[in-house]
Order: C-alpha cells, then structure tokens, then sequence
C-alpha cells in the first residue's frame, strides 16, 4: 500500500517533462557534415592510389601529364603509341632508303660495321622474297646495302622515335583513335539491333506448331 501510495504521489509533470529531455537527447540524429563553400561533390577528387602516387612522383614532370592521360585511357593511348611508334620507323627508313638509292654518295661510311652487318641480315631476310630478276648482281648488292645503312639509322633514332611517340600520343588518341573506336562501336551496335532475336522467331512459330486439330470423334 505504501508503494502504491508512493508512486501516485510523484509529480507526473516532471516524470513526463525529464522522458521528453530523454528522447529529445537519444532521438537526436548525426549532425550533417557539409563540404566548404566554394566546393561541391562533384568536385572533389578521389584520393590517388599509393602505389600510383608513387610512380608518378618518380616520372620527370614534363611526362606526367601524359602518364596521366594514359592512366584514365590506357586502350586508347597504348594503341596510339604503337602506331605512332611503328610510323616513326617505317617513314625514316622508307625516306633514307630512297635518298640513298638516288644519292649514292650520301651513305655515311662511318657506322658501325657490326650494325651495318646486322641491319644487313635483317634486310636480305626481309626481302628473300622479292623479285631481284631485272637487277644485275652488283646492282642488288648495291640496293640491299642501301637498305642496310638506312635500318642501321632508324635503329640509332631509337630514342628519338620514343619521345616522338610520347609527345604526339594524347594528341593522336584524341583526334584518331578514339572517334574511330567510337564509329566502329556504333556501327557494331547497329548491327546488333538489325538482327532478329531468336526468340521472337520462336514466339511468332508457337501458334502453328500449337495448333489443335479438331477431328471427328468416331
């Protein structure tokens, strides 16, 4: 009786005001964190991976624009290398070779006889094939040993043919390589579109191959 009496005793208005407190305090949602002016979401970069951050603080800084482009499009880029790179060698040798075979006087003597040699193997295997019936013995050796010095050439402008294709890499896959990916893309998709599914064939047959036949009851 005495705890009955107790509990109807206590002031319901401050039991009722300290549970509001209580869940005005608990019921109380995470503060929203919002970004500084000036900046949206949209603008705020991704943090970099380490190991990438690494790499590209080891590059010379003239490159790293380019190794960042390579790094968001690297099909794009490494095909545009690559055509570049074999341009860079296929457009000097065919250019030396014809100069030399006009200019016979213009072969530089002073290469390396090893390089000449090798550079000779390679051109007498390349063109095992061709058709040397109308040139006379010297005049072949002659033509061959023209090729040979302008291969020897265009493998010293190694390194110069690497920075060519380097520099002219974002520049080729921009205006080459991605809008013809982009036009072979949409004509595969066109393609695909124009071909009829398998299954509408099949949906449109089901009625015939279903088709009751009401026959007689004998």
């Amino acid at each position: 009786m005495l705890f009955r009496i107790g509990i109807h005793r206590l002031p319901h208005r401050r039991f009722i005001h300290s549970t509001k407190n209580l869940s005005a305090l608990f019921g109380k949602s995470a503060p929203k964190i919002t970004p500084p002016s000036g900046t949206s979401s949209s603008t705020i970069n991704p943090i970099p991976n380490s190991t990438a951050a690494k790499i590209a603080a080891k590059i010379p800084r003239w490159l790293r624009p380019y190794t960042t482009d390579f790094a968001n499009a690297p099909f794009s880029h490494l095909t545009a290398f690559i055509i570049l790179h074999e341009i860079s060698a296929i457009v000097p040798l065919i250019g030396l070779w014809y100069v030399f075979h006009q200019n016979h006087d213009y072969i530089p003597v002073d290469l390396p006889t090893w390089a000449v040699e090798k550079a000779m193997k390679v051109i007498d295997k390349g063109l095992a094939t061709f058709d040397f019936s109308d040139y006379s013995v010297s005049d072949k050796a002659k033509f061959l040993m023209e090729g040979a010095y302008a291969y020897a050439i265009t493998k010293a402008l190694f390194p110069i043919r690497i920075i060519f294709s380097a520099t002219f890499m974002p520049w080729f896959a921009r205006w080459f390589v991605v809008p013809f990916t982009r036009v072979f893309s949409r004509s595969k998709s066109r393609k695909t579109k124009t071909e009829v599914p398998a299954s509408s064939v099949d949906a449109e047959l089901d009625p015939l191959k279903t088709k009751k036949v009401d026959k007689p009851r004998l």
